[in-house]
This record gives C-alpha cells, structure tokens and sequence, in this order.
C-alpha cells in the first residue's frame, strides 16, 4: 500500500497530460477553474479505482478509461463525442508508444536481471515516470508544430532553451535508473521516485507558466494592434474630414471666382479679365482630387498619399475602376490600403529611383490590391516573416500584422515579396 499515492501522482499526471494534448486540437470553452479541477480530480480517483480493480483486464480497463477521459473531456472542452473519443484514442497510442519506448529502454539496461526485478513496483514506477515524460516531450512537439497563435512569439532559440529542461530531466530519470538498484534501503527509493516525481512536476509547471506569460504576450500583442488600427482610422476620418471641409472651401471660392469673371465679361474689362485668369490658373494643384474609384475612403486616401508622395518626390501610379460596390468595409479599407501606402512611401525614401505602383480594381467577383514600390534598405526575412528594420520594433511591423488579420478576416490571400529592389504587396479578397 505504501506506494498507492504514486500510483495516485501517476494517474493525475497522466489525466494532466491528456488535458494538454487536447487543448492543441480542441479549445477550452470558459469554465469555471474551480469547476474543471473538481471534475479532473474525480476522474482522477475514478480512473485509479478503475486500474486497480481492472489490474488484469487490460482491455476492458483500458475502455473505460478512455470512455470516462471522453465524458469529462466534453464538459471541459464542449466539443463532440466523436472528436474527443479519437482524439482521447490518439492520445492512448502515444502513451502505448512511449510506455514501449520505457519498457525496451529497462529492458536494456537490467538485462542480467531476473523478471522478477524488472516486475517489481518501484521499477515499474520509475517506468511510468519515464514514459510520462517523453510523452511530454511529444506534446512539445505536437503543440509547436500544431499551435501557431501563441507559439509563434518564441523563436526557434527559445525553443531551444525551454526544451533543455524536460531533456535534463530524462538524462536524470534515466541516471537514476541506472543506479537504483545500488540503494539499500526502501527509504532511499522513495526518496529517488518523489525526486523523478517532483522533476516531472516541474516540467509541467514550468510549461503552463510559460503558456500563461505567452497568452498575455498575446493580449498585450492585440491591445496594441487595436490601438494601431484606431489610431490610423481616426487619422484617416480627419483627413477626410478635412477633405471635405477643403472642397466645401473650393466649391465656395470657384463661386466667387466665377462671380468676378462675369463681372469682367459684363464690363467687356477683356485685358484684366486675362490677367485674373492667368494668375487663377496658377493656383495649387492640390485644389484637384486626381482620382475618383466612387468610393469616399478610397478616394480619400489615394488623393491624400498622392499628394504626400508628390511633396516626397515620389512617381505615384495608379489603376483603379469602380469599387462602389467592393465587399471590404471601410475600416478595413482603412487598414489595409493606409498601412499598405504608408510603408511604401516610408520604404521610397531611401532610395534614389523612387516609384509606387498602385492596382486597386474589382474584377472576376474579387477585389485585388497590389502595390509596388522600389526601397533602399534591403528587407530582412526570418522564417519566412519579414522582420522591421527600425529600432522601435515593438512599434513597427504592427502594419503589416494589422493588413493580415484584415486580410484573414475576409478569407482572402495575400503574397509579400521582393526581387531587383522592387517590394510587392499582392492581396486578393472574395467578394462571394
């Protein structure tokens, strides 16, 4: 009886475990913690009852501890029967592989010893212990490969890094192993097996803290996206304001203006009627709105980046038809087409040959926005992201995130890249 509480600690690793398996396929709904603890530790003492009393009925004890991990699993995860029931099987075959990996592994290494050696308690536990914790590192695995949202902030390096744990802790397991057979007494192995116990623990602990400081990475990462995206949408609505206000200004003067040659024209005043005009025809070109698409945001924020181009020394060319009826909402057109000029013209600036090509057009039930620009500064590719190459690089790059998720929003696509000191933004939105 004496080691009834590991074959306890097992079981609850071992329900621990299933819970981080499921939670890289299947989302957690919320649930009070209080609750979902309470339901795991009665599985917990269900399922240890269960292998106790079934010891010699492997396969019938083997279904009921996947028929009862299932039904748990669904309050917790709220997801369907059969979803959970395979994924609750998939995770039953990589405890059998790594319960196989352990047992040839003993096998190995007690080989002149007897069965009844290799069947005693204490080493079956240090199996169990060293099975869990390469099924952990499997699910290391699984959830970099699989989980992409949050595991995405960390780079390979710190990967690296957070993977020399669970890897020191077999080293050790396995150590212990080796030797335990050299302790004297019944105390030191209880000893031994609390150390792997504890060990394994950790692992685990050390995981879920890392889970927890990368899921508030990831709310601080949206906090400030959402500032971004409101900061650059109230910046465009005044700037559309102002282009209202600014033709309101114009159509009033053009009145004015058309008021004082009628005059000239009544009085026959021919000479000064010439005069004014000359001297009207002088006024500054940005009075003209040079590109209609009939759409108020697009119009907008072309006119407006043109005439910022225009003052950079920047050939701004454009091809645009009739959006009026363009699926994207205008906050979103915002996002994307704002963020999409501003990078552009900040990218032409460091170059000599400076020119953004724009293709904003609706045709075949899709609209497609492509812009192209030259750059000075070669852009920097990480793992197929491209990085800012700005001091303040928690600041920049937030564009190009914020046109993603927009992008993503609409189910569409998009390709960045470059090639001969041209940069391309090529997105492509559905309109069905």
């Amino acid at each position: 009886m004496k080691l009834h509480p590991y074959g306890m600690i097992y079981t609850v690793l071992y329900i621990i475990l299933c819970k981080l398996f499921l939670e890289t396929f299947a989302k957690k709904r919320s649930v009070s913690i209080f609750y979902t603890t309470m339901l795991l530790g009665v599985l917990s003492v269900l399922e240890y009852v269960c292998s106790v009393v079934l010891a010699d009925f492997l396969v019938l004890k083997a279904i009921l501890i996947i028929v009862m991990g299932t039904f748990v699993m669904m309050y917790v995860f709220g997801e369907k029967f059969w979803r959970i029931l395979i994924l609750m099987l998939l995770y039953q075959g990589l405890c059998f592989v790594t319960d196989c990996i352990s047992w040839t592994f003993l096998n190995c290494v007690f080989a002149s010893a007897g069965q009844e050696y290799l069947q005693s308690t204490n080493l079956q536990m240090f199996m169990a212990i060293l099975s869990q914790i390469l099924l952990f590192c499997i699910l290391l695995i699984i959830k970099k490969c699989f989980i992409k949202q949050n595991t995405a902030i960390l780079t390979g390096m710190q990967w690296i890094r957070i993977t020399i744990f669970p890897i020191f802790t077999i080293i050790t397991i396995i150590s212990i192993l080796i030797y335990f057979n050299m302790s004297s007494s019944e105390e030191q192995k209880n000893v031994l097996l609390c150390i792997a116990f504890g060990m394994l623990i950790m692992n685990i602990l050390v995981f879920y803290l890392i889970g927890d400081i990368l899921e508030g990475e990831e709310k601080l990462r949206k906090e400030v996206l959402f500032r971004k995206r409101v900061k650059s949408e109230i910046d465009m609505y005044h700037q559309i304001s102002e282009n209202y206000n600014q033709q309101r200004k114009r159509e009033h003067e053009y009145r004015n203006q058309m008021m004082v040659v009628g005059a000239l024209v009544k009085d026959r005043k021919l000479e000064k009627l010439e005069d004014y005009l000359s001297k009207w025809d002088k006024q500054p070109e940005n009075w003209v709105d040079y590109f209609d698409a009939n759409h108020v945001i697009v119009n907008a924020i072309l006119n407006t980046k043109y005439q910022e181009a225009r003052d950079k020394g920047i050939v701004f060319v454009v091809k645009i038809n009739d959006l009026s009826h363009a699926k994207i909402q205008d906050e979103d057109m915002v996002i994307i087409l704002s963020n999409l000029l501003n990078n552009a013209i900040e990218a032409c600036q460091s170059c000599t040959d400076k020119i953004i090509k724009i293709k904003l057009v609706k045709e075949k039930e899709q609209t497609v926005i492509s812009v192209v620009n030259t750059f000075g500064t070669m852009p920097v590719l990480v793992s197929g992201e491209y990085q800012t190459t700005k001091e303040n690089k928690a600041e920049h790059g937030i564009g190009i995130r914020n046109i993603k998720e927009t992008v993503d929003k609409y189910g569409g696509s998009y390709v960045i890249r470059h090639k001969d000191h041209l940069f391309q933004v090529v997105i492509v939105i559905p309109e069905k």
